[in-house]
């Protein structure tokens, strides 16, 4: 992380703070309010995974930065003081690593010195399996060239003379047995049905009395196979549709189609998986009570007090705690002296002898949920 950047950066920056407090003045609502913008990387820039993501953004706050949180997919990554406690504009560079491919949110969002916070910058980053090919470098000087090997076949020939002829083997004659093709006579009307083992849909139908050549039949003689006189092809027919003359010719198996159903199966509901998201943690921690300094107590003169409180409770965990620190200018006129943050129970923060100081202390926790903030607790410190 890095305050006020220097060189050919300068006059960026300068012109980055100057359109935030000109825009700042303008809002109206939002004066006064903590900003912050993502300078880079940019909005849907593609990362490979397990490369290190140097995420540069800007940071404005009229009370002084405390701190600016990286977020990733709305949780907390990154928590990042500027190098310059309380400066008003400051640069920061926080890393994030991705370990899975996806798309991720990032966003940055600032808290100033009293605690309050900035709506969060936000971009979307997608990171998938790149393969980064570094180039090598080949010093001329050093490099011996791989020679290119150039071959030459060789052919072998073989005289004429010198091949032998293989002994001629002669296959036996086979006679083939002569099969009669049957002929099927439909009935009545008969649907064709394509296919073997495919028996929708309807392709087709015989009249009746027409004929046809039988070209196979099933292993149990509960289908025949017919050439369609309807149309091109073959079809399989019912058994008790069809007339067979003569029947004992040599037909060959063939696959039977299966029956055709009665009625359209319901097909069985496709089982369907909701997943489970964890609720969302919307409850704020409990608020912390001051401790020490006790409430109206003075303390001896020193230059800098330990303020310390009770710890809050909250299922997320408590983050960080923020403090506000003020003194007394008159009685009931008080003034800031400025804002702590830490995450433990205590702090220490610079007072001056002879001066009446009242502090107020909240919690936040690992959701970005605030706890209220405490009631003022009264000390002085005396002069000597």
């Amino acid at each position: 992380m890095k305050t006020y950047p220097k060189g050919r950066n300068f006059f960026l920056t300068l012109f980055l703070f100057i359109l935030a407090v000109g825009t700042l003045s303008c809002d109206g609502e939002l004066d006064g309010r903590p900003r912050a913008w993502i300078d880079f990387p940019r909005d849907g820039t593609n990362v490979p995974i397990g490369n290190p993501v140097k995420v540069a953004s800007h940071a404005f706050a009229r009370d002084g930065v405390a701190e600016v949180v990286l977020s990733v997919n709305g949780e907390a990554y990154r928590r990042d003081a500027p190098v310059e406690p309380g400066a008003q504009f400051t640069e920061v560079s926080q890393e994030w690593i991705p370990s899975e491919a996806g798309i991720y949110t990032l966003q940055v969002r600032v808290y100033d010195t009293l605690g309050e916070y900035s709506n969060p910058a936000t971009i979307s980053i997608r990171v998938g399996d790149l393969v980064v090919v570094e180039p090598i470098e080949v010093d001329p000087a050093t490099h011996t060239p791989t020679p290119v090997i150039s071959i030459t076949p060789t052919l072998t020939f073989t005289p004429v003379e010198d091949v032998v002829e293989p002994d001629v083997v002669e296959e036996p004659v086979v006679e083939e047995v002569a099969t009669c093709p049957p002929t099927a006579t439909a009935l009545q009307n008969a649907n064709c049905r394509s296919g073997p083992g495919i028996a929708y849909p309807v392709t087709g139908s015989l009249g009746q009395g027409v004929s046809s050549t039988v070209v196979g039949r099933n292993a149990d003689s509960s289908w025949w196979v017919i050439e369609n006189p309807g149309s091109s092809g073959t079809c399989w027919v019912w058994d008790e549709l069809v007339e067979v003359k003569p029947d004992t010719c040599d037909v060959p198996i063939l696959a039977a189609p299966p029956l055709p159903p009665t009625d359209t199966p319901t097909p069985p509901p496709t089982p369907t998986f909701t997943p489970t998201t964890p609720p969302q943690d919307t409850t704020p921690p409990s608020v912390p009570a001051p401790q020490s300094p006790a409430n109206g107590a003075a303390v001896s003169c020193a230059a800098s007090v330990t303020l310390s409180w009770s710890a809050s409770s909250d299922d997320s965990g408590i983050a960080t705690y923020y403090i506000k620190l003020e003194k007394q200018i008159s009685p009931g006129n008080w003034q800031s002296v400025g804002g702590f943050t830490s995450t433990t129970t205590s702090v220490d923060v610079p007072v001056d002898c002879g001066i009446i100081y009242r502090w107020t202390v909240r919690a936040e926790d690992n959701a970005g949920n605030f706890s209220d903030w405490s009631g003022f607790s009264q000390f002085g410190v005396n002069l000597s």
